[in-house]
């Protein structure tokens, strides 16, 4: 699992797991994420792009970072989810919930043009 600031701002964490987000998985993404909010970090970008599965702990920890950064005017968004993992999504429907881009550079721009955590169109 990688985390790098975004080449845009180094405001914005991006955090790129491999592999299956499931059982084995998910503990490690909770303490890198739990280590950058300790850190200060409130802008986090999830990158999805070599991650094969989300499986339901994964989806509890990135729930749980994503309503903890909200509440300390920050968020975490997604990108470059894979077929799968959006379907993950639209039949949790969590994919109302959890904002996802395409492509990393508009999570980031979204995260940048983000204004004190006010609430955004999550239509994208």
């Amino acid at each position: 699992m990688e985390s790098h600031p975004s080449p845009l701002s180094p405001d914005v964490i991006v955090v790129a797991p491999s592999g299956r987000l499931d059982a084995l998985l998910a503990p490690e993404l909770d303490r890198l994420l739990t280590q950058l909010q300790h850190q200060g970090y409130r802008r986090l970008v999830l990158n999805l792009d070599r991650t094969s599965y989300i499986g339901s702990s994964g989806l509890r920890v990135i729930i749980t970072h994503a309503q903890a950064l909200r509440t300390s005017q920050g968020d975490l968004i997604m990108c470059c989810l894979n077929d799968r993992s959006k379907q993950v999504l639209e039949i949790t429907g969590l994919g109302t919930v959890l904002e996802t881009y395409p492509v990393e550079d508009e999570a980031t721009q979204a995260l940048l043009t983000m204004q004190d955590g006010a609430a955004r169109d999550a239509d994208h």
